[in-house]
């Protein structure tokens, strides 16, 4: 496991990623073992098996999962106030190969316990709050030698509230997540790419450096990657990425780790997924969000980040209060820092950011991005900001687009800066439309592939966006 992680403080990690990967498990099983009838109170157990196969990009490199999976499952009416809801109980054991393609490197996830239905407490109407506990060894990955490297053995509990649709079919739907609890023995990993890392990543992690507030002439704590062969006579490409919201912070140790969880390009290096062969030095900054009640900011509404976004703007991005997400000053004064500290290529000065970033990036570029950034990419923020849809700055191509998308702008005359390869010099290029959202508070992460094609070093072959694996419905086959 990379070091790294550990340095990451308590409070600011995600929850404890293997519980989802519980959850999902046994919710995937339970729907392929279904096929029961509801006309009595108890029914005999189900046995079932099955296979899968699918491509997982989510950490920054692909990696191939084959699944074998098996178990038993059984459903049975409630009793007394919890008579028209279906308790049910799994029995279940999976394994799962993850392999890279690219090097042959493989590991191997697996488990096996039960997953039951305990209690369904009425709230009214066809409500329930509902607990379910997971027992066993449910969470185990080994290494290709076969020695376990985290383990999960124990009970997690769960609490949701479900609504039954009061009729005679044994399924729910899940209203809200009241919460989970655990206890036995836990892997101390901060996320499954962190797992996955330490044994078939990259080794990026051990190129990244935190240099808080203060510690350097920069005006924001930062992280920085140093590619192999940086300083030895050849200047890099600068890739400068923008956090979102939840990356805010002032600098300090105890904040500054919120750049890496939050998404994206840190997180991926700071979990070995970023590929070392791509020449950049990556930087990635932390902005401070000073409330001001100079500014207020009324988004308590529907698409609030929008609403917050539309504020900052009309406002005039102002600091140091008053700004929510990155104003193109602090930017500024950022590259102004980092071209003068790195060995960097002036020419070659790439802005990527997504949310509250990627509107840091949409702002930076309408005020000074023709004359240093020689190509953009932004992620989840609105297009109608920052460059007025009438009125382009010289020498500056932009490219209006969806709310759900992502976009590659490249400003400059055409031969004035070089773009990354394969991609034009001066019109906008769309280089990779799928986003993921992200579960909880991570909002919205840019596709794997997308910041491969923008930062590879030789060109990559055409591909059509693979579609996400299914999601199946919690249902049961109709009877």
């Amino acid at each position: 496991m990379s070091s790294f992680a550990g340095s990451v403080p308590a409070r600011r990690r995600r929850p404890r990623w293997w519980i989802g990967v519980i959850s999902a498990v046994t919710a995937t099983l339970v729907v392929v073992g279904l096929s029961v009838r509801a006309d009595a109170a108890v029914v005999e157990g189900t046995p079932y098996s099955g296979s899968d196969q699918w491509m997982d990009d989510s950490c920054g490199y692909r990696t191939d999962v084959a699944a074998t999976f098996s178990g038993r499952i059984s459903v049975r009416t409630g009793t007394g106030p919890a008579t028209s809801y279906y308790f049910f109980t799994n029995n279940y054991s999976f394994r799962e190969v993850h392999t890279d393609p690219a090097t042959g490197r493989w590991f191997v996830v697996r488990g096996n316990g039960q997953y039951k239905d305990v209690q369904a407490k009425p709230v009214g109407g066809n409500l329930f709050e509902v607990t379910s506990k997971n027992t066993g060894q449910s969470f185990v990955v080994e290494d290709s030698t076969g020695a376990v490297r985290f383990r999960f053995a124990g009970v997690v509990t769960f609490r949701v509230l479900v609504d039954t649709g009061g009729d005679t079919i044994p399924d729910s739907e899940t209203v809200e997540f009241l919460g989970v609890t655990t206890a036995g023995h836990d892997p101390h990993v901060s996320s499954v790419c962190a797992a996955a890392g330490s044994l078939i990543g990259t080794g990026s992690a051990s190129r990244l450096t935190a240099f808080p507030i203060g510690a350097t002439a920069s005006p924001l704590g930062y992280y920085e990657y140093l590619p192999p062969g940086y300083g030895q006579g050849t200047r890099k490409p600068l890739l400068v990425f923008l956090h979102g919201y939840g990356g805010n912070g002032d600098g300090t140790p105890a904040q500054l780790p919120n750049v890496i969880n939050d998404a994206a390009i840190p997180f991926y290096v700071a979990t070995n997924g970023w590929a070392t062969d791509r020449p950049f030095v990556v930087l990635a900054p932390q902005h401070n969000n000073i409330d001001s009640p100079a500014y207020p900011y009324p988004c308590d509404v529907a698409f609030g980040g929008s609403c917050l976004m539309q504020h900052q703007h009309d406002y005039g991005n102002p600091l140091p209060a008053g700004s929510p997400c990155w104003a193109p000053s602090e930017v500024q004064a950022f590259l102004n820092y980092a071209l003068a500290r790195y060995d960097v290529d002036p020419t070659r000065v790439y802005l990527t950011g997504l949310s509250c970033g990627g509107y840091g990036v949409w702002e930076s570029l309408a005020q000074f991005g023709a004359g240093r950034i020689a190509a953009a990419v932004r992620a989840g923020v609105r297009a109608d900001l920052g460059v007025p849809r009438r009125r382009r700055r010289s020498g500056q191509s932009r490219w209006q687009h969806r709310h759900d998308q992502c976009a590659a702008i490249l400003p400059g005359a055409a031969g004035q800066r070089p773009a990354p390869h394969g991609l034009p010099r001066s019109r906008p290029q769309f280089v990779g439309p799928r986003v993921q959202r992200q579960p909880g508070a991570r909002h919205l992460r840019v596709d794997a592939r997308l910041h491969h094609q923008l930062t590879s070093t030789a060109p990559q072959p055409s591909q059509k966006p693979e579609a996400p694996p299914r999601r199946r419905r919690l249902r049961a086959p109709a009877s």
